[in-house]
């Protein structure tokens, strides 16, 4: 995968997570197969695109740690792309990140008075040092618990995994809920 298509690396975890063809009855992830050009994982994959192998794409997930193989399979371990040991899709990632902050700023200020957008921030700065493990691993927690309900919902829109969608009209809309959080010291 190039360092400019970590995008389709996001879409293929999305897709597995989202899509029932790839879902167990209990909604989780399935083991893929592997084996063969008819396989489920290349089945994934070239619902996503056409213009990357499949086994190029399976090399960056088992790269970054998304997947694991098993004897049945390929199984999704990860909740979400990660450009681990990739400094400039990290930093893509981060313009982009960046840019949908500072446009929902700006809609907010000047075109959303009845609707706006969400731009939320929690902020304490008097925690000690020794629960700042306990409450990291609570953000991470719930943050991933938080994006996958919305996964769940707005993927119920997506007219790339909803047949029925494809037929209604109207402009192609980005839906974007970005969180993060940050622990540093103060003095």
């Amino acid at each position: 995968i190039k360092e400019s298509e970590g995008g389709l690396a996001s879409r293929v975890i999305g897709q597995w997570q989202q899509n029932k063809r790839f879902l167990t009855k209990s909604r989780r992830p399935k083991v893929l197969s592997i084996d063969g050009d008819d396989s489920e994982f290349n089945k994934l994959v070239r619902s996503i695109s056409q213009d990357v192998h499949p086994g190029t794409v399976l090399f960056e997930l088992e790269r970054i740690g998304a997947v694991e193989r098993t004897k049945n399979g390929v199984k999704l371990v990860a909740r979400a792309y990660v450009p681990k040991h990739n400094p400039k899709e990290g930093f893509r990632l981060l313009s982009e990140d960046v840019s949908d902050l500072m446009l929902t700023i700006e809609e907010n200020i000047f075109l959303r008075d009845d609707n706006p957008n969400l731009h939320a921030k929690t902020e304490y700065d008097n925690i000690s040092e020794e629960d700042v493990p306990k409450i990291r691993n609570w953000i991470l927690k719930e943050g991933a618990i938080l994006h996958q309900k919305a996964r769940n919902f707005i993927s119920k829109f997506d007219r790339d995994l909803n047949p029925k969608k494809k037929k209604t009209k109207g402009r192609r809309m980005r839906v974007v809920l970005g969180s993060y959080s940050r622990i540093a010291p103060l003095d």
